[in-house]
């Protein structure tokens, strides 16, 4: 079987949201979550950097990759999401 080990170590989370008006009546969203670091892993803005801008480059490695390059390659867990509110109001 697989042995875990944890270290202490506190992650970072970092969030950022943002949205914009496409038209009078429809807004779009934009949202991403990271957390990363913590434990033995050390991050360095350029790790931030990579894993914001390319995440595929930085995450869900294989476990063969795991094996290969270091499961601390991985920055952490991330979500994004993308949301469209229309509003169907008639202004008078």
């Amino acid at each position: 079987g697989v042995i875990r080990e944890y270290k202490p170590g506190k992650p970072y989370l970092f969030g950022l949201h943002t949205s914009f008006a496409a038209t009078d009546n429809l807004t779009i969203g934009l949202s991403r979550l990271m957390q990363f670091g913590g434990g033995p892993r050390t991050v360095t803005l350029k790790d931030f950097a990579e894993g914001f801008f390319t995440p595929g480059s930085k995450d869900n490695i294989t476990r063969s990759d795991a094996d290969e390059v270091d499961a601390d390659f991985e920055l952490g867990d991330q979500l994004g999401s993308i949301t469209f509110a229309y509003n169907n109001s008639i202004y008078t």
